[in-house]
């Protein structure tokens, strides 16, 4: 009687040991982001709204979601390799964001890129723009960052600067 009530916890134990990795793993992440919406799209439905709105909101949620984990793999990425957290790469993605939109302002307007409502100045914006930011952010390291790692300074002082 002992033995299958030991056999019955271990196997308990397994079963929660198993359900535990599942959901930290990322078929449950998936899992759990197209119920959640499957549920906006039938809420949607519910209170009237059309499939084509509900579809345009879902592709521009994803496309924010896309620019906005950019901003944050971005951010881990820096911390992960200098080993601080630098906030100011919220401000070089805009300062980026706002190089590739005056850039695209002085093209020429071109014939808009079918599906899209865009057309080659805003692809030679956006390739004119990373080097420039990437040089904002290299000058930004020799100036501000360089001296501090070199002296040793504290991730407070590192926070504090960026």
């Amino acid at each position: 009687m002992a033995s299958m009530e030991a056999d019955a916890g271990s196997s308990a134990a397994g079963l929660a040991r198993r359900t535990n990795t599942f959901m930290r793993g990322r078929v449950a992440l998936v899992i759990v982001l197209v119920l959640t919406l499957g549920a906006f799209w039938i809420l949607g439905l519910w209170k009237g709204s059309a499939v084509p709105d509900l579809l345009s909101l879902t592709v521009w949620g994803v496309m924010l979601g896309g620019v906005i984990s950019l901003g944050a793999i971005g951010l881990t990425l820096v911390y992960g390799v200098l080993k601080f957290p630098n906030f100011a790469h919220g401000a070089l993605v805009t300062l980026g964001a706002y190089f590739a939109y005056s850039i695209a302002t002085v093209l020429p307007q071109g014939a808009p890129l079918r599906p899209f409502s865009f057309g080659f100045e805003l692809i030679v914006a956006l390739l004119l723009s990373m080097p420039i930011v990437a040089a904002v952010a290299v000058v930004m390291d020799r100036v501000l960052f360089r001296p501090l790692r070199n002296r040793g300074a504290s991730l407070v002082l590192f926070a504090m600067a960026s």
